[in-house]
């Protein structure tokens, strides 16, 4: 049974290099007109900028070459969705948010404004693996070697000293339509009011390092690839 969710394109995994001839990124800054939180009005944090030229991503548009990811979860924008419009590669506008007060706890267990660059290329999402994660969004139970399966790909298992188990859980992923913790439907779009396809999955991975949010969050987006809205919320 295919899943019944529109897909921007097939299902990628970041696979951290330097050498990729695109340039997809994890982290670093931006100095995006718009890109202000309008909650706390510090900047919006760039998770990850998607280079637009890459054919696999199906994100090609003419009016910007990068696909930025911003969120904040610093303050109360985050209790409800985000969206905003992408008009150029130096302009966004905001379209969709939440105003309140700053979090403690991000300071408190984070305690950064912008995370290091890395640029990462793209490893296919076997088709296998990407029909477990349709089973588990539809709320499926799959065996133990199915399990098995998602964990060798994901390289998320238990630590040696407890059993070594594997451990199915959220990752990131770019496309297809990653396991989303909490059965996510799409959302629709501000402008055309169309549901909007998955576009990314991001989550604290140890193994390689990389830091996006307090630890156990899934940060979601979507996009209305012909509006060109980025709709965020996320998961716990």
């Amino acid at each position: 049974m295919q899943s019944s969710h529109k897909q921007i394109c097939k299902g990628y995994k970041p696979k951290l290099d330097e050498s990729s001839p695109f340039m997809h990124t994890i982290g670093g800054v931006h100095t995006l007109d718009g890109g202000c939180c309008p909650s706390c009005k510090n900047d919006l944090i760039l998770h990850s900028s998607l280079d637009t030229d890459d054919q696999r991503l199906n994100l090609y548009n003419k009016d910007f070459k990068k696909l930025n990811l911003l969120y904040c979860m610093r303050c109360e924008l985050s209790w409800y969705d985000f969206q905003y419009h992408i008009i150029s590669d130096y302009e966004i506008k905001v379209l969709r948010f939440n105003e309140g007060e700053e979090v403690e706890e991000w300071e408190e267990e984070v305690g950064l404004e912008s995370f290091p660059q890395r640029t990462f290329d793209l490893e296919e999402v076997p088709e296998v693996i990407q029909e477990l994660y349709n089973k588990l969004n539809r709320g499926e139970t799959i065996s133990e070697q199915e399990k098995l399966l998602i964990c060798q790909f994901t390289n998320s298992f238990a630590d040696e000293d407890v059993g070594g188990y594997p451990v199915v859980d959220v990752s990131n992923q770019i496309g297809g339509r990653a396991f989303l913790s909490q059965g996510l439907d799409d959302p629709q779009c501000s402008v055309c009011g169309k549901d909007m396809p998955f576009l990314a999955s991001l989550t604290n991975d140890e193994v390689n390092e990389l830091k996006f949010s307090f630890d156990s969050v899934q940060i979601v987006f979507f996009y209305c690839l012909s509006c060109k809205v980025v709709h965020v919320q996320h998961s716990m």
